[in-house]
């Protein structure tokens, strides 16, 4: 059984949330809300938020206190349907998942769609890797972790490392990851369309941000880079994917791990029962556990 906290947090998600990404509206309105949700958030403590540009994009990091010289870092890729950002969420989130692995976290504000399309999000994900890389970073020392798009980007960027030949990280989680961008309306994306806290099933009348993501060319959505559940996984580095029993999502967690299993890959899903969308953003007692379970992941890749 869910705590009462995220009892709580599930039917204000259910009848706050939910009806509103049934609707239909323009990007600036998305925006604005998300705008106003990031009230809810407070700034972090006990970390440092040191802004650094990039060429195309700018990177957030996120360093706990006395932690400034760790070489243990991770390279995040937040959520937000590809078009939306909700900076100050994040940074509470992953300052969270940051203090708990004992690592130094680099947030990628990588560029949105609908005016930076594909591939712009995943080059500014390769840009930041090859960033820590200069820096004198060891790729070893380095995991990669996203939520909802975030986590497609974690997966694609990883496999396009390694079709490149380059160094991958040591490892990747990923929280609610969207995997499969295709418009596929069979298993959990069907079965758990009413049990969804937060995201709609099938047929809803929202904006299609997948169609957004890739400037309308609906071909590019089975490519592995876009929908990374299906390409291959052969040589990847370990993986953690987290996702609620409840979520439309839960496929694009599990077939993805048990694709990387039969591929030879250490790949592990945590499914944590009636839990909201990327539940890590609250203050719940199943948010505090997942987040130490991802804090064990990041140290067992990087002793």
């Amino acid at each position: 059984m869910p705590s009462i906290q995220t009892s709580l947090m599930n039917l204000f998600m259910r009848n706050v949330v939910k009806p509103m990404l049934f609707r239909s509206m323009p990007i600036e309105e998305m925006r604005a809300l998300a705008a106003n949700a990031e009230k809810l958030f407070r700034t972090p403590r006990g970390v440092s938020i040191v802004p650094e540009p990039l060429p195309t994009c700018e990177v957030d990091w996120i360093i706990p206190s006395g932690l400034e010289g760790s070489d243990r870092v991770i390279l995040y890729a937040p959520g937000g349907a590809f078009v939306l950002r909700t900076p100050k969420g994040h940074r509470l989130m992953t300052a969270r998942i940051a203090k708990a692995a004992s690592a130094r976290l680099a947030l990628v504000l990588y560029r949105l769609a609908p005016e930076f399309p594909y591939p712009c999000a995943l080059q500014d994900m390769l840009a930041a890797y090859e960033r820590l890389l200069s820096q004198g970073i060891g790729h070893d020392r380095i995991v990669f972790g996203g939520d909802s798009a975030g986590g497609a980007l974690v997966h694609a960027a990883i496999m396009a490392l390694r079709d490149a030949g380059k160094p991958l990280p040591a490892g990747g989680f990923s929280i609610s990851a969207l995997t499969d961008l295709t418009n596929n309306e069979q298993g959990s994306r069907q079965s758990n369309a009413e049990l969804d806290p937060m995201l709609p099933g099938p047929g809803h009348r929202g904006i299609d941000t997948r169609i957004l993501y890739v400037a309308g060319k609906s071909a590019l959505l089975r490519e592995p880079y876009v929908s990374p559940m299906f390409g291959d996984f052969h040589g990847f580095p370990p993986l953690l994917l987290q996702v609620g029993s409840t979520e439309v999502l839960l496929d694009d967690s599990t077939l993805l791990a048990k694709k990387a299993r039969a591929a030879g890959v250490d790949a592990e899903v945590e499914v944590w029962e009636q839990v909201s969308h990327v539940w890590h953003l609250t203050p719940t007692p199943e948010s505090e556990q997942a987040v130490g379970h991802l804090a064990d992941f990041v140290r067992r890749c990087c002793p």
